[in-house]
């Protein structure tokens, strides 16, 4: 009987994820959604910052548009790994806030922390000052940090997870569009074809078998075992 409720937990767990993702693919072109994606590139762009600042790089500036486009700019650092952490680091940023999420005691500090720290990146490192991307990314911090103070730890846990995931199929999507179906234009996989005259396409490809097999290793993360 105990094993028999485990696997039907688990059924019904994956059966959430399932409809979740369907739903936000059939409403992937809706103005419902333009949030959900900017914030998914701030989160790309942050990770590039990240790999800079790690490997020994100056950030000079972050910008966002409204047209879910975003530039992160600096000097040093090594470019072969801040070039591959936009893509992979919106998948990594995906599977924490899931993880953080399982852990429902944990999300109102998580929340006011995200909301301090992006509101900080936002002041420090986006411009043009008073432009699109301060003002959104300004936004964002003030509410996820009320949210942290106000809303009950359970729904800071539904909102993580949605965003957890959505943050994940996101990075499989614009990797997809950007490279394999060839939308054109200047983008991570072709300034890595430039530096390593490697093709865009293997990079494209190479991100999508890795974004799987994360996806598959913390397969308990994404159903909230």
């Amino acid at each position: 009987m105990g094993a028999g409720r485990d696997v039907m937990h688990t059924v019904g767990r994956w059966a959430s994820v399932i409809v979740l993702v369907a739903v936000m693919i059939l409403f992937w072109g809706s103005p419902l959604l333009w949030p959900l994606k900017i914030f998914v590139v701030l989160l790309h762009e942050l990770s590039h910052l990240l790999a800079l600042v790690l490997t020994g790089g100056h950030p000079n500036a972050i910008s966002l548009s409204p047209e879910q486009g975003g530039v992160m700019v600096g000097t040093g650092g090594w470019r072969l790994l801040v070039l591959n952490a936009g893509y992979l680091g919106s998948l990594i940023w995906g599977l924490a806030l899931l993880a953080v999420a399982n852990r429902t005691r944990l999300v109102p500090h998580f929340l006011r922390a995200m909301g301090l720290g992006l509101g900080l990146v936002t002041i420090i490192w986006m411009r043009p000052v008073l432009g699109f991307g301060f003002f959104y990314g300004l936004a964002v911090g003030i509410l996820l940090f009320a949210l942290g103070a106000r809303v009950s730890a359970a729904a800071g846990a539904a909102l993580l997870r949605v965003i957890g995931l959505f943050s994940c199929l996101y990075a499989v999507i614009d990797i997809q569009l950007d490279v394999l179906t060839g939308r054109g234009g200047v983008s991570d996989a072709s300034m890595l074809a430039e530096l390593t005259h490697v093709p865009a396409m293997v990079w494209g490809v190479g991100w999508c078998l890795v974004a799987l097999v994360i996806l598959y290793l913390f397969r308990r993360t994404v159903i909230g075992g």
